[in-house]
């Protein structure tokens, strides 16, 4: 009997034992969900850090390439384009002062070299100074520079020449500019050009930002939700305050920096491709226009009057390919001009008028376009005056700075593109800076905002944690 007691005694211990087994495997069970949930937390709140470190990496990262890019632009290649345009308008007006001073009586060709010759070397100096690109640059400026000194020579060698010869020399020294010098100016800038067009494909395009800046602003964004989703389904709390400000911020940020992102990129493309082509467009058309009258002026002192007749009439077709002196061409250039339409002519002039001018440069160009119809009326009347033995009216008519006389439209022409020049050199510069400025503040903005996301995101999370402490 007594073994069978003693059974039936242990069997009633076990029984009272099972709850407290049950409670010890439920404490055991507890401890260890805490030790995961807290170590799930831990895992939450490293992740938020590395993403919040990731994103403000590829932002700094496209801003530091934009900075690098058109920094480039601004200092190197742009000042270099606008150098070289300077420079062409400076040469060619050098050969119109020339040719004018043998039109004019007692004009001095040396007085007047000497003149114009500070202007240039000055920027042959600053060109020199502006060299990023190599042999690319030094060589046109190493032209240039030849060219000039060949050209003083035979100015030099005309003013000491007699009456006869004098036409001849400036004429051939002209040659000379147009034909070596000139074209070095344009291989200048060309080589810039190319340099400017790279830079700007260079700054990171909208494709890039959104895969380098705003797709992880929106990883970030989204990893918060996904992290009060679980805090919401674990601990049955709706709403986390801290990691809720923290996902705000951070889509806020998203969504400004893309705007700025796109605003900057717009306000950078109008600087370049509107008002800085547009600069250079107008300044090439104004040195074409000094050629121009330099060649109306060889005329009047020319035995060779079809080759100067033929010099200007290619300088004005590349000023705009239209013969603005018949009325219904010059009526819908005009009418295009007023109505911001295209024009279907070319040449420097025409590439202004479809280069997006605002109100301000439309009414410039109406201007200039009736001008510049008036100048060829006047340069017809000019040759038929002189065609028609009457040379010291023809030359009256040209040197005249009179209204209705040559010299007074062609200031006229010079003072409206050079007002073109100046305006959109200004927006150009504007445009720039406020791209640049833009950018400072979306690094700003960024750093500000993730460095308050991470602490809100640490303050939300260590919280839950510390319940488990």
């Amino acid at each position: 009997g007594k073994p069978r007691e003693t059974f039936q005694l242990a069997m009633n211990a076990h029984d009272l034992l099972k709850p407290l087994t049950r409670f010890r495997d439920m404490a055991v069970a507890g401890a260890s969900s805490l030790v995961r949930t807290s170590g799930v937390l831990g895992l939450l709140l490293f992740a938020v850090v590395l993403f919040s470190l990731l994103v403000g990496w590829r932002t700094l990262v496209v801003v530091d390439q934009w900075h690098h890019e058109v920094r480039s632009i601004e200092k190197n290649a742009a000042p270099a384009v606008l150098l070289a345009d300077q420079l062409r308008t400076q040469l060619f007006s050098m050969v119109a002062d020339s040719a004018n001073d043998l039109v004019v009586p007692g004009g001095d060709l040396m007085e007047t070299y000497a003149g114009n010759e500070d202007g240039v070397v000055k920027n042959l100096v600053a060109a020199a100074s502006h060299v990023s690109f190599g042999e690319r640059e030094t060589a046109p400026i190493g032209a240039l520079t030849m060219g000039l000194a060949s050209y003083e020579g035979y100015l030099r060698a005309a003013s000491l020449a007699g009456p006869s010869k004098r036409v001849t020399m400036v004429i051939h020294a002209s040659d000379v500019m147009q034909q070596d010098v000139v074209p070095s100016a344009e291989q200048l800038g060309d080589v810039n050009r190319v340099e400017l067009e790279r830079g700007l494909h260079a700054v990171p395009s909208r494709a890039t930002v959104l895969w380098s800046s705003t797709l992880p602003t929106i990883a970030l964004a989204l990893w918060l939700f996904v992290i009060q989703a679980y805090l919401i389904a674990k601990f049955r709390r709706f709403v986390n305050l801290p990691l809720l400000l923290a996902s705000v911020l951070v889509v806020v940020m998203g969504v400004q920096n893309a705007s700025d992102f796109s605003g900057a990129r717009d306000a950078l493309s109008e600087a370049l491709d509107v008002h800085f082509k547009t600069v250079s467009l107008a300044s090439r058309a104004k040195a074409l226009l000094y050629g121009a009258h330099a060649d109306e002026s060889f005329y009047l002192i020319t035995d060779d009057k079809d080759e100067m007749t033929d010099q200007f009439r290619k300088k004005t077709k590349h000023l705009i390919s239209a013969d603005l002196t018949d009325l219904p061409t010059h009526t819908d250039i005009r009418k295009a001009i007023d109505t911001r339409s295209a024009v279907s002519q070319q040449g420097y002039l025409a590439d202004v008028i479809n280069n997006k001018p605002d109100a301000a440069e439309r009414k410039i160009l109406a201007e200039l376009v009736d001008d510049f119809a008036r100048y060829l009326e006047i340069d017809t009347k000019i040759r038929a005056l002189d065609t028609g033995d009457d040379h010291a009216g023809a030359v009256a008519l040209s040197i005249g700075k009179n209204p209705g006389e040559l010299n007074y439209v062609f200031g006229r022409l010079d003072a409206g593109v050079s007002e073109i020049v100046k305006q959109n050199r200004e927006a150009y510069e504007t445009g720039l800076a406020a791209s640049e400025a833009t950018l400072d503040a979306i690094a700003r903005r960024s750093l500000l905002v993730l460095v308050l996301a991470g602490v809100l995101s640490v303050v939300g999370i260590r919280a839950r944690m510390a319940e488990f402490s």
